[in-house]
């Protein structure tokens, strides 16, 4: 009889469709994001060399009431899209905003959605790249799947090529090249303050040797040397840290 391997993933899906109807207890626009986390088990099916998946088990579901403005709430369906679009622009203009928004959304991604914080980076890239568009009357509906595959040595030797090497070397387009977020550190260990990497996954240097320096962030929230990170993406279009897709050419 054949052994049964279980290995874990994780998938999440973002996207903005459902009429909002929340209202801020402050009265000021709020835009709700709602996170449904679901645990689902798939079986390797050898007759259709494919998987049975089985009815998603909920485990929570959690409403983050997103402020983008101070100000009172209008009743003009205009005024309300304006404000939206303002702060859709001081976010994307501002690194420090959008470091503010990256953590308030990792606080509630752990305190209460209680996702492993190995998992925030690709969340919170899907709400980032939802929000660019979002409109404020509509929810933006967060799927979480913890996924568990069920399959047997046999089934996981002839996959698993498959598996680990489906991501061809394809390059990412150049709209996407040419818009990453350009990050100026003035003090060299800002980065390490906030915890994250303090050098740079390619070429391996510190960000520390030169102040001033300019770097760029992937929508995966991993930083780099610009002149690095531009090049690696000219030949593939995967984050060279957690694999996350970025803007495949083809």
């Amino acid at each position: 009889m054949s052994t049964i391997i279980e290995r874990p993933s994780f998938n999440v899906r973002a996207y903005q469709k459902r009429t909002s109807i929340y209202r801020s207890s402050a009265g000021v626009d709020v835009l709700p994001i709602i996170f449904h986390h679901y645990k689902v088990l798939k079986h390797y099916n050898p007759s259709i060399h494919g998987y049975d998946l089985e009815p998603p088990i909920f485990i929570s579901k959690n409403t983050l009431k997103l402020r983008f403005s101070r100000e009172r709430v209008s009743g003009s369906a205009k005024i309300t899209m304006e404000r939206l679009a303002r702060y859709k622009r001081v976010i994307a203009r501002s690194p420090r905003n959008m470091d503010k928004l990256q953590m308030k959304l990792a606080r509630y991604l752990c305190r209460h959605v209680r996702v492993p914080e190995d998992k925030h980076p690709f969340i919170i890239a899907d709400i980032l790249n939802v929000l660019e568009t979002a409109v404020p009357d509509k929810i933006i509906d967060v799927q979480l799947l913890d996924v568990t595959i069920r399959e047997t040595e046999e089934s996981l030797h002839m996959n698993v090529e498959d598996n680990f090497y489906r991501t061809k070397l394809i390059p990412a387009t150049k709209s996407f090249i040419d818009g990453l977020e350009k990050v100026r550190l003035l003090e060299p260990d800002s980065l390490e303050m906030l915890g994250l990497e303090s050098s740079c996954a390619i070429c391996k240097e510190a960000y520390a040797e030169k102040k001033g320096i300019a770097i760029t962030r992937l929508p995966c929230l991993h930083y780099y040397h610009q002149d690095c990170i531009v090049q690696w993406l000219k030949i593939n279009h995967v984050c060279p840290i957690c694999r996350h897709p970025n803007a495949p050419s083809r």
